[in-house]
């Protein structure tokens, strides 16, 4: 979620979601999220058990860029998007 700063940190993405499915996992929370209602496939996010958010809720989701792992819808298979990354498979 977006620091209470309001500020972005350097190297991070920010995006909005609406939360569609929530998942308490006790210590943690798998969110499913909507970004776009055109859009099939939603965002899952691992928040603490602790994160206040419901379903229903807009959300701004902001994580460090390296940590993103993106899929080819048609085979499944992990999309590497930086030289960096694809060295580390």
């Amino acid at each position: 979620m977006t620091p209470a700063s309001g500020a972005v940190p350097a190297g991070c993405l920010t995006l909005k979601a609406r939360v569609e499915l929530l998942e308490p996992l006790g210590s943690d929370k798998v969110v499913h999220c909507g970004l776009d209602p055109a859009q099939e496939d939603p965002l899952v996010a691992h928040l603490p058990g602790t994160s206040r958010v419901r379903e229903g809720e807009n959300l701004e989701l902001t994580f460090p860029a390296e940590q993103v792992h993106l899929f080819d819808r048609a085979t499944g298979r992990r999309v590497y998007g930086s030289a960096r990354t694809a060295r580390g498979r």
